[in-house]
C-alpha cells in the first residue's frame, strides 16, 4: 500500500515530464482524453518524444529523434 492517496499518485504520474533525470524526454503530448463519469475511467492518448540512445554517426539513426504513442487506461476501481 502507498502510503499517498490515489489523486496525489494519479497527478505525479501525468506531472513526471519533464524531468531532469530524463533528459532524453524533450516532449510529452496529450493527443485526446476521454473521461466516463458513471465509471470514473480514464482513457488517455499521449505522444512522446525522446532523444534516441542511438549514436548519431550511424547511418540509420537520422536525427536522433524518436516518438512513441502510448495508449492509457485509468480505473480507479479496478
Amino acid at each position: 500500500m502507498h502510503s499517498h492517496s490515489w489523486e496525489d499518485c494519479a497527478i505525479a504520474s501525468w506531472k513526471k515530464w519533464p524531468n531532469p533525470r530524463r533528459p532524453d524526454v524533450l516532449c510529452v503530448d496529450i493527443i485526446n482524453k476521454e473521461f466516463d463519469e458513471a465509471t470514473g475511467v480514464l482513457k488517455a492518448t499521449r505522444l512522446m518524444m525522446l532523444k534516441s540512445w542511438v549514436p548519431s554517426w550511424m547511418p540509420l539513426a537520422g536525427n536522433n529523434v524518436c516518438f512513441f504513442l502510448e495508449e492509457s487506461i485509468t480505473d480507479p476501481k479496478n
